[in-house]
């Protein structure tokens, strides 16, 4: 009877030990606040993860640098221009959104930073920050490590936006777009099979072409891939 009772105990605890590894190593996403500031000389509307100073701070020191420089350079006016400017034109937009992509291990939160301070169109920077199931930040090297990823990874995406855009660019944009030189390669996030490459606006082509993304299936990157991404 005794051996039985140990025998039960022994079980409960490694069930309820799996349940609580479950449950601390689930992925979690974080919930998204919204804040919406309007002066008379401009409007900011800023969506990103709640508590993202104490959880996400490398997210956050992205968006309050977009934040204080607008505020710098849009919060107030001189002269003739302070004449045009009402509370209803509201001439200067700073929006920053964020969207998530997910994979078994991460989470990449997709920050898209937008502004209008006149002309004819705004303009967009995106900016990505991946983290694991305990909110760490997944930089380049935990991906990478110490391989030379850059030189493959220009050839892929060069091949892939030159076969998708085919004469809405030019061989020669493409290849400054995509190069190994710089910050060209520097945007990307993870899926569940693939790393995903983001390239801004005007950076492989003219305005209207926006902003594109090159899916690499990992199969393709596995020689240059740390084995957690494999």
């Amino acid at each position: 009877m005794q051996k039985v009772l140990i025998g039960f105990c022994v079980f409960v605890f490694v069930v309820l030990g799996y349940v609580l590894y479950t449950r601390t190593s689930a992925l979690l996403v974080a919930g998204f606040s919204t804040n919406t500031i309007e002066t008379p000389f401009y409007e900011m509307k800023i969506t990103q993860p709640d508590n993202a100073l104490k959880d996400f701070p490398e997210l956050f020191a992205v968006t309050k640098n977009a934040i204080t420089l607008f505020e710098k350079n849009y919060g107030n006016c001189e002269g003739e221009e302070c004449d045009r400017i009402t509370p209803e034109s509201l001439p200067y937009e700073l929006q920053i959104d964020t969207t998530v992509a997910t994979t078994t291990k991460t989470v990449s939160y997709i920050v898209s930073l937008y502004e209008y301070t006149g002309g004819a169109h705004g303009i967009t920077a995106i900016k990505t920050f991946t983290y694991d199931k305990k909110n760490k930040f997944i930089d380049e090297k935990a991906v990478f490590g110490e391989s030379s990823w850059k030189p493959l990874v220009s050839n892929l995406t060069f091949e892939y936006l030159k076969a998708k855009l085919k004469d809405q660019t030019s061989d020669e944009v493409l290849k400054e777009g995509t190069s190994v030189v710089g910050s060209a390669l520097d945007t990307w996030y993870l899926k569940d099979n693939d790393v995903v490459f983001v390239f801004g606006q005007y950076q492989v082509g003219p305005y209207v072409l926006g902003i594109q993304e090159v899916p690499i299936p990992r199969e393709k990157l596995s020689e240059v891939l740390t084995h957690n991404f494999k």
